[in-house]
């Protein structure tokens, strides 16, 4: 299915299938392809990705939405569109469909890309938000685009301005971006319509368990592990979801895939009364 190294991935759910896409490096060429996670599957190919470190993550991000697979990903160095800017690469999306791939919306031409966690991608109900992460010359700052069809309305929110991005999630149904600040992590809503961006401390994260109820919190803050859920490795204690490791909560356990050394962790916490059991395997 891969013919060169797979240097970043990233997946989705849709409906009851799975849907992959990862940026591929061979001699040459990085390219970007994707596949829905099944026998015999069919690999589709989505066009040139930057050929960027091998340890860059965080360049393709892979959401559901209307029964497809929307997937934005990082393309390669292109001409800038605004006078005087350089180091421009292409940002682009494509949907993953049933029985085929095209590309859709309008492709970005986005000066100085951040090298990690570029991309951001949350889908909800009437309304989607993308982002991409430069470096604006005084440190890292994320725009976030949120698009709403009906009725047709779009804005632009520069957020977290000399901040890391980490990822996203979603809280009370609302798109959250979080990064880190000077060493302590934030979170910034982006809402729909003409709401105001809103911040929230994210300090002190820690993963609780309490009466077999499995529980994010910091100051503020508290989510509930009481579904399945992706993508919380933005809002994990760094002890537990360290550095471009990615975090799922199963319905019943919550399970980390991260790096050690040239081999891969993966890790798997149970809730289990007032404590959480441990367990962890390298794969090589």
């Amino acid at each position: 299915m891969t013919s060169g190294e797979v240097t970043d991935v990233s997946a989705a759910f849709v409906d009851d299938r799975l849907a992959v896409a990862w940026i591929e490096r061979a001699e040459d060429t990085t390219r970007l392809r994707a596949v829905w996670a099944e026998p015999k599957a069919r690999v589709f190919e989505l066009g040139a990705a930057w050929r960027g470190p091998p340890t860059a993550r965080g360049n393709v991000v892979v959401a559901a939405r209307n029964g497809a697979a929307l997937v934005f990903a990082r393309g390669g160095e292109v001409g800038c569109i605004e006078a005087g800017k350089q180091d421009c690469y292409s940002f682009f999306f494509n949907e993953l469909g049933r029985d085929g791939a095209k590309r859709t919306g309008l492709p970005l031409s986005v000066p100085v890309p951040c090298t990690d966690n570029a991309t951001s991608l949350v889908v909800l109900p009437g309304r989607f938000h993308y982002g991409v992460c430069t470096d604006s010359g005084s440190g890292s700052v994320t725009t976030v685009f949120t698009i709403t069809p009906e009725p047709a309305y779009a804005r632009a929110d520069p957020v977290l301005q000399g901040c890391e991005p980490f990822g996203t999630f979603v809280w009370r149904a609302n798109a959250w971006l979080v990064a880190e600040c000077q060493g302590q992590r934030r979170g910034a809503r982006i809402g729909g319509g003409d709401d105001a961006v809103e911040y929230l401390d994210l300090r002190a994260l820690r993963l609780d368990c309490r009466g077999g109820v499995a529980a994010i919190r910091a100051a503020g803050f508290e989510l509930v592990l009481d579904e399945p859920r992706g993508r919380l490795e933005a809002i994990l204690p760094a002890a537990i979801a360290p550095r471009a490791s990615r975090a799922v909560w199963t319905g019943q356990s919550l399970l980390v895939a991260s790096s050690a050394g040239n081999a891969l962790r993966l890790a798997r916490y149970v809730c289990a009364g007032e404590r959480w059991d441990e367990s962890s395997v390298d794969l090589e």
